[in-house]
């Protein structure tokens, strides 16, 4: 074996008990290719403690395995990692400790509402009738929610807002959404 070959051997068992410590010690969830799901106990208390809706991030997570190699969802750092194998088994490493400057993206209740039916193509005054309050409220919330984000529109604000978990479209279900290998 040459030089250059034992080191690239020796650098990757190094990552591989780097992988071992952060599967023991990090809130971890294994999206399996078959479509099954592990999440560990320390997965469970992140989410929990964040109050995120399970279904809502499983389903987001199998978008964002797709594209996606680090973001965050409600204020969770996530790191997606896909394994080597083929297998098309996908490592989701939750992180409570987002980088600076996600803070800004702190949002309220009613604007994470707002986004999502944003998100579902309504207009201000449906929104308004839906969540029984006035266009001018909604707009308010929607300059809010801009300004937050930096952006000026509504498609900005929806890329956005999907990308960072904050909201998710309810036509998207997790029983008819598969892992594609072909999109990986």
């Amino acid at each position: 074996m040459g030089k250059n070959k034992e080191l690239t051997v020796l650098s990757l068992k190094e990552k591989i008990k780097a992988l071992d410590h952060i599967i023991e010690n990090e809130p971890v969830i294994l999206l399996k290719g078959t479509g099954d799901i592990l999440i560990s106990d320390k997965a469970k208390t992140v989410i929990a403690r964040r109050k995120i809706n399970n279904d809502e991030l499983l389903s987001w997570l199998r978008i964002g395995a797709q594209h996606l190699l680090s973001t965050t969802y409600c204020d969770v750092e996530v790191i997606l990692m896909r394994f080597p194998d083929r297998s098309n088994d996908i490592l989701v490493i939750l992180r409570e400790e987002c980088s600076p400057g996600h803070e800004k993206f702190k949002l309220t209740i009613k604007e994470k509402e707002i986004l999502g039916h944003l998100i579902k193509g309504l207009r201000n005054k449906e929104i308004a009738t839906s969540l029984n309050m006035s266009p001018h409220t909604v707009n308010a919330h929607l300059d809010s929610i801009y300004n937050k984000f930096g952006v000026t529109n509504r498609l900005a604000a929806a890329i956005i807002a999907l990308k960072n978990g904050f909201a998710l479209p309810k036509d998207i279900s997790q029983k008819n959404f598969v892992l594609n290998p072909a999109n990986m």
